[in-house]
């Protein structure tokens, strides 16, 4: 009784529900002074609709009233000056910009219920570590971290799929490892990252979007096996960046994609010969590339794969021959079993190739 008295005596209103997972079309608000919540009636639970403190560190509420609170609305805790934000287990989604702005925000944990962080989440805010890890999200949503200068580690779950525009642009990310689960990057996704140095990427990576690492300070990166686009200015002016090597999965280059590095010699591209990479960089003047027969378990580089690879291999491991085993090409070549290292199981898959139990090469 007592509960409904304390709903009765303040407004009840009609919110249609811009920000994605709180799917209630009649809500009720109320105030505990330092939070004014929201229902949810689909939930049966409440969720943080807009923030009244004065800031600090915040440990939030995991009820109200007896009923659970599941969720953080859009705009909640824009511009606030809250320094650092406990979610207590339980909560699921964090709405549209809900830290937008809060410059004195360093500190925050991400519970494992959490499943969806929405667009533009942390925009601008100081926070200084993102340990996603633990967290169910699909992706990570637009400018969720834009401008975020003091950002420099991000852990992301294997449930992402993609990284949307501009997630992580403006950040002060170094490194950034991108899990297998992720096949796109958005456009601008690490736009005007200068000192973003090394990003790791797995198989399942299919398309790096328009500007991805335009303006970074990439030294390294890696684009593995099945990858297919490679978006307008994609790497432009990331000087940094002096090897790429460009695999035959690759289906279109975008304008500017290298620009200015590879007309400056100021970058090693490596390809085979036939790809598109091949055709690209002749095309577009790219003045230091290297091509190479796109022939997994040639060792001996005759042009076919035979038993005498398997020996040449064997050979080789037991310091008997020399092979250009540091040309990235040659190692991704001779690595048929695509587990970054040359080794003896390399010349077991060869060897069984040849016999006819595999039916081609790498082996994945």
């Amino acid at each position: 009784m007592k509960k409904i008295i304390s709903i009765i005596i303040v407004s009840a209103v009609l919110i249609c529900c811009a920000s994605a997972g709180f799917g209630a079309s009649a809500v009720v608000t109320v105030s505990d002074g330092t939070y004014e919540y929201m229902y949810n009636s689909e939930s049966d639970s409440w969720i943080l609709y807009s923030y009244l403190g004065e800031g600090g560190d915040l440990t939030l509420p995991a009820s109200y009233n007896g009923t659970k609170v599941t969720g953080i609305y859009q705009e909640c805790f824009i511009n606030s000056a809250v320094t650092s934000v406990t979610i207590p287990d339980g909560y699921t989604s964090i709405g549209n910009y809900a830290f937008y702005g809060c410059e004195n925000l360093t500190a925050v944990n991400f519970p494992s219920a959490i499943g969806e962080i929405g667009m533009g989440a942390f925009a601008g805010s100081g926070i200084t570590g993102a340990d996603l890890s633990r967290t169910t999200i699909s992706y990570v949503s637009a400018y969720c971290f834009k401008n975020c200068k003091q950002l420099t580690s991000v852990s992301l779950p294997e449930t992402v799929g993609f990284i949307a525009i501009e997630a992580f642009c403006g950040t002060g990310l170094t490194e950034i490892d991108i899990p297998q689960s992720v096949s796109e990057i958005g456009d601008g996704a690490f736009y005007e990252t200068g000192v973003l140095e090394r990003v790791t990427l797995h198989k399942g990576i299919k398309k790096i979007g328009t500007s991805s690492f335009e303006n970074s300070g990439l030294k390294e990166i890696n684009l593995p096996d099945g990858l297919e686009k490679i978006g307008d200015s994609a790497f432009r002016s990331d000087y940094g960046l002096s090897y790429l090597m460009i695999p035959s999965s690759v289906n279109y280059i975008g304008a500017y994609a290298l620009y200015p590095m590879s007309v400056r010699g100021t970058i090693h591209v490596d390809c085979f010969e036939g790809s598109l990479a091949d055709t690209y960089c002749y095309e577009n003047f790219v003045r230091d590339y290297s091509t190479a027969k796109e022939i997994y378990g040639d060792v001996d580089e005759d042009g076919f794969v035979s038993i005498y690879d398997v020996t040449m291999l064997q050979q080789y491991l037991a310091e008997l021959v020399e092979l250009d085993a540091e040309n990235p090409l040659t190692m991704k070549l001779l690595d048929v079993n695509a587990d970054g290292v040359l080794d003896a199981d390399d010349a077991l898959v060869i060897q069984k190739y040849v016999a006819q139990m595999y039916d081609e090469l790498p082996i994945n």
